[in-house]
């Protein structure tokens, strides 16, 4: 089941709406910037269009637990794709650094099982209060543990 655009119910259903969703179109999508005949363009395409953006809506909506594998799936398949465009692999430490945001010294490749917990935490308080409102009784804090 999915209400508003997530997966409602257990991490096999979840990791299985989010690849369905998102993971199985992902391939088409970078493949896309593979045949782009201009690097710059295709890095700036992954970096705004089909890296973390792409994930945002999923790590704010869906514990973190329950998505752990789709996000590791998805930021793998991001770095392959930077490490394409670039024409070489990246040791482990330059992958941590692409990552990094762009103030940080990092190209802003951020990775969405960094930020899971963050986000899913953000959402829940940000929202917290108005669904108190809508239902008339307190919210547990039991969904963030």
């Amino acid at each position: 089941m999915d209400i508003l655009g997530s997966p409602i119910g257990s991490k096999v259903h979840t990791e299985s709406w989010v690849s369905q969703k998102l993971l199985k179109k992902l391939p088409a999508l970078l493949d896309g910037l593979n045949r782009l005949d201009h690097l710059q363009s295709s890095f700036l395409l992954l970096l705004f269009c089909a890296s973390f953006c792409k994930m945002v809506w999923y790590i704010r909506t869906i514990p973190p637990k329950l998505i752990a594998d789709s996000c590791s799936q998805f930021d793998i398949s991001v770095i392959k794709e930077f490490e394409f465009l670039i024409g070489h692999g990246l040791p482990p430490h330059s992958i941590l650094q692409a990552q990094l945001g762009t103030k940080l010294g990092g190209l802003g490749l951020r990775s969405s099982t960094t930020h899971a917990a963050a986000a899913s935490i953000s959402s829940f308080f940000s929202s917290k209060v108005l669904a108190k409102l809508f239902l008339g009784k307190e919210i547990s804090n039991s969904f963030i543990q």
